[in-house]
């Protein structure tokens, strides 16, 4: 728990020195309702932009399975929890598990969302170089946007995903249910958040060279 704790800590300090830079002024080319790209104006998410956002991260986008899956592998390869063995069975029973985490981080996150008035979407970094983009696609893990478009520490993912791991403990086998197997699922969601994020913030322009070559 400490190691979970001490890397929030760091986060939000990441996140303290964003918050005190201005924004950047953007050019007028419009918002996406699932990211803010680089040059897009800020605008607020609206009623209907949430609706969408949740929709698409507990129903429709593949990636959450695929996520789901992908921890569900790991948890196996590691016999976690050991009460659930191995076999397709209890592979099944740790994809459940992953979703139901999942399902309930969403509904925290976009209800807890709603009542701060802060952002969800993926925020493109405006600047330049490797390093900086990098840090920034860690940094999203723990920051977002407020009304203003000023950067706030990102309380609803924060605690979502603390709070969906402490109610997962409820379905697991007894004596697999402490602070250490919530502390396991943290750094894991830390993990997988920060690949994402890094994924995010560099894949768009490889994506449309592969769409460009598609077409040929």
């Amino acid at each position: 728990m400490k190691f979970w704790l001490g890397g929030v800590a760091a986060s939000l300090a990441v996140g303290g020195v964003f918050a005190q830079q201005p924004v950047q002024p953007f050019a007028s080319t419009g918002t996406s309702w699932t990211s803010i790209r680089r040059g897009d104006p800020y605008l607020p998410m609206t009623a209907e932009d949430r609706l969408r956002f949740f929709l698409r991260r507990a129903v429709t986008s593949p990636g959450t399975p695929a996520r789901a899956a992908f921890l569900a592998a790991f948890d196996q390869h590691a016999n976690d929890p050991e009460g659930w063995g191995q076999g397709w069975d209890a592979f099944g029973k740790r994809v459940g598990s992953r979703l139901a985490r999942s399902a309930v981080r969403n509904g925290i996150e976009s209800a807890s969302a709603i009542a701060l008035g802060v952002d969800q979407r993926y925020i493109f970094c405006n600047c330049d170089g490797m390093l900086r983009r990098t840090g920034h696609a860690l940094a999203m893990n723990f920051v977002t946007y407020n009304r203003q478009g000023h950067w706030v520490p990102n309380m609803p993912r924060i605690g979502s995903t603390i709070a969906a791991e402490y109610i997962g403990l409820t379905w697991l086998p007894p004596g697999t249910r402490t602070a250490s197997q919530a502390t396991r699922g943290l750094a894991l969601n830390l993990i997988t958040g920060s690949l994402t994020n890094v994924w995010r913030e560099f894949s768009p322009p490889m994506m449309r060279q592969l769409k460009a070559k598609l077409k040929r």
